[in-house]
């Protein structure tokens, strides 16, 4: 747990500490600084234009320790890992429980990028923290966790801006795998595109396109209504099918661009997705050259089949020149539509 005294190094605190109680400011799980706490921090740094670093640290599968073993189990893999955390950031910063399993990471030294990615090179490879077993009871954990970082002042000016700029990088270590840290670089990450929630959420997405879907017609059809919804909500705009006759299907502007073997990249894989133009134009399949003449540069493929009977795949693919980095809801909508044209496929055979 910080100290009074260690708060009290920091003159935000030190003022703070005057008229509050210094309990009303840590989580009482981990000993860390609660949300309000850490907040107000990070405010207070923008206020007096003193330059940080944030991080939006999220623990992988953290769910999975609570399902399988008991809260009781969880809250002791956070309280551990609150301890470990505290003592690897040691004077460089300050570290508050953002809720949950996610934590905000402020550091005032280990600022630019290379000492920072050295500062977290560290967090992952040095087995204090994370890419380890934890043991409690008999019970083994093997702990990761995902980080998503931004500077202030170099990389945003503002406390929202700052925030959304360590977000969007968290979300972009998540679509390469998590267990990973991720530090925003503007050329890298400046265009990245995160498809907003629809007002009417997920569940409202996958009812229209039931509905779509099901309201008849060929499979072209099908495909264009049950779509439609995706548009709109998940903000995608290129629908493709590669049938299983090798014909790629641009379903958005109803034309076939001609004949072409499957990707290898599904071969193995039920879904593949890309978000980097440079992986993108590495790929050598006929069908990523095909996507990529049209200027495209990001894809999520979808094999659609039944069993073991295979019918093609759907390519879902944003606006042209978009980084968009696929996500959880992207995934789940393609998977829907594709299970439905599998059975409209399959008896209509």
């Amino acid at each position: 747990m910080y100290s009074e005294e260690r708060l009290r190094g920091y003159p935000f605190f030190k003022e703070t500490l005057v008229s509050v109680r210094p309990e009303a400011l840590h989580d009482s799980l981990t000993g860390l600084l609660n949300r309000p706490a850490i907040l107000a921090f990070i405010r207070e740094l923008i206020h007096l234009k003193t330059p940080f670093r944030l991080a939006i640290l999220d623990l992988d599968n953290f769910k999975n320790i609570n399902d399988h073993y008991g809260h009781h189990s969880g809250d002791r893999v956070l309280a551990q890992l609150g301890a470990d955390l505290m003592d690897y950031v040691g004077d460089a910063g300050l570290i508050g429980r953002f809720g949950g399993d996610e934590f905000l990471i402020v550091t005032l030294r280990d600022v630019d990028y290379p000492e920072a990615h050295r500062f977290y090179k560290e967090l992952f490879d040095g087995g204090r923290v994370f890419r380890r077993t934890l043991c409690f009871q008999g019970e083994s954990h093997f702990i990761t966790a995902t980080v998503g970082s931004a500077a202030y002042p170099a990389d945003a000016d503002s406390y929202e801006a700052v925030f959304a700029l360590a977000d969007k990088t968290l979300y972009r270590g998540k679509t390469k795998g998590r267990n990973c840290f991720i530090l925003y670089v503007a050329s890298k990450h400046e265009s990245l595109h995160f498809p907003p929630v629809g007002d009417h959420g997920l569940y409202g997405t996958f009812r229209a396109m039931a509905e779509g879907f099901d309201s008849g017609g060929d499979t072209l059809d099908r495909l264009v209504r049950g779509f439609a919804p995706m548009c709109e909500s998940l903000s995608l705009n290129r629908l493709f099918y590669l049938n299983a006759e090798g014909e790629l299907l641009d379903v958005s502007n109803e034309r076939s661009l001609g004949k072409t073997p499957p990707p290898r990249a599904l071969t193995e894989h039920q879904a593949f997705a890309l978000s980097d133009p440079k992986e993108f134009t590495e790929q050598q399949d006929e069908v990523f050259a095909l996507l990529r003449a049209q200027e495209l540069e990001s894809v999520l493929m979808i094999r659609v089949g039944r069993a073991k009977e295979g019918f093609g795949c759907l390519l879902l693919c944003p606006e042209a020149h978009t980084r968009h980095v696929w996500i959880d809801r992207d995934y789940a909508a393609a998977f829907i539509l594709s299970r439905m044209l599998a059975q409209h496929l399959r008896f209509s055979a």
